[in-house]
């Protein structure tokens, strides 16, 4: 029996690097909110935790319709349970300090060291990045530079459009889009913030961004790496996640190899697999998603930059992966997909309207069509997550 928590404040929590870090009030409400979105990769015995139960006609209608059984529990209860393994969306200094109480075996917990820091920082997808240029030829213009200063960020952005990252961010946030030209007086302050804050920023070029997807793997132990899958995934024009594609594996892979190629996905495969295990298999083990991009260069011809991101913890594209081989009729494709309210009552109201629209058909435990919630809505809510489908086709 596994235990399961949903912690989307995960590389914020490291960036602070202190088990007394306090999640912002927003990122608290979707972790509260959410909390329930584990339970789509946990087994039939594993437990949820969550800070507020869900209610029971929720629950009754996930054992009914999908034959789920897995159980939420709060932190007090969970304190008094014993569990093979802990699996936080995860591992920071505030969830080893939160699940310090919870009974595990030996192996199922990770300690939490000072020098893991610097390895879930966006330099470890360069250090990836650089180890697969020893096998696969990559283009100079993907490798994006290390800057300590406002000045340097601002005479690369004066010549070319550019990304900026912070070294500890996810799902999109902590992204800067600016260039070329001049940076504004805004964007200055958000640069000084996060350079006072965390050292320095990542510059990429800004690509022509195709289509953007990712490699799901889990590193067993520094000498084996298993591959979970490839995930497709939508982002707005600031780069935060959207959702996912719910589809066969084999219908994911044709949308990006109909423009490059399959032998070039399947090499790209095998050197991200080397690269993680040299970079990574001593340091961490657990489930990671290497971020990638179908871009088209200056001369319009399709590439792949094959590693954009690393995200050591579970992801959303895990989620997907999860939905399309358990609960989705093998006839159906879909979205799945992440939403914000800003206003009460809103979401309840627009999933209504979406349930009557698009209603739910379930065989034997599958979805075939309509959209399903896939936490529980009510009056206050203002997150969602959402699966929508149709047989045939997204």
């Amino acid at each position: 029996m596994n235990l399961y928590y949903f912690n989307p404040d995960n590389e914020i929590a490291i960036a602070h690097g202190g088990k007394g870090y306090t999640p912002s009030a927003n990122i608290a409400r979707m972790a509260r909110e959410l909390g329930y979105l584990p339970a789509y990769l946990a087994g039939q015995e594993d437990c949820i935790l969550v800070t507020e139960l869900p209610d029971a006609r929720f629950l009754n209608e996930r054992r009914e319709l999908l034959g789920m059984s897995c159980r939420p529990v709060t932190l007090a209860e969970a304190s008094k349970l014993h569990f093979n393994a802990l699996r936080p969306w995860g591992w920071s200094p505030r969830v080893c300090g939160m699940l310090e109480s919870i009974p595990v075996d030996e192996e199922g917990r990770e300690p939490w060291m000072p020098d893991k820091r610097a390895l879930y920082a966006r330099t470890t997808a360069l250090s990836v990045l650089e180890r697969m240029r020893e096998h696969l030829e990559l283009p100079k213009n993907i490798f994006p530079c290390v800057e300590e200063s406002l000045e340097g960020v601002m005479d690369r952005a004066r010549r070319h459009a550019v990304v900026i990252k912070s070294p500890w961010s996810s799902s999109g946030k902590g992204l800067l889009m600016i260039g070329p030209g001049e940076v504004g007086h805004k964007e200055k302050e958000w640069l000084s913030g996060v350079l006072q804050r965390q050292g320095y920023v990542m510059v990429e070029r800004r690509l022509d961004r195709i289509i953007d997807f990712a490699l799901e793997f889990w590193i067993e132990n520094p000498a084996v790496i298993r591959y979970l899958g490839l995930s497709r995934f939508f982002t707005s024009e600031k780069g935060e996640y959207r959702g996912n594609r719910l589809a066969p594996q084999s219908r994911i892979a044709l949308e990006i190899t109909r423009h490059v190629g399959e032998p070039l996905l399947e090499a790209v495969r095998s050197s991200v697999t080397r690269a993680l295990l040299e970079t990574l298999g001593a340091r961490y083990r657990g489930p990671l998603g290497v971020d990638m991009m179908l871009y088209r260069d200056d001369s319009g011809e399709f590439r792949v930059h094959p590693c954009v991101e690393i995200n050591l913890r579970y992801n959303m594209g895990m989620i997907a992966l999860s939905l399309s081989s358990r609960y989705l009729s093998p006839g159906s494709e879909g979205t799945f997909h992440l939403s914000y309210f800003p206003f009460p009552g809103a979401a309840h109201r627009v999933s209504l309207e979406r349930a009557r629209a698009e209603p739910l058909r379930v065989e034997a435990g599958s979805v075939r069509s309509g959209y399903l919630p896939l936490t529980p809505v009510g009056a206050e809510t203002h997150f969602v997550a959402a699966l929508t489908c149709r047989e045939g086709g997204a």
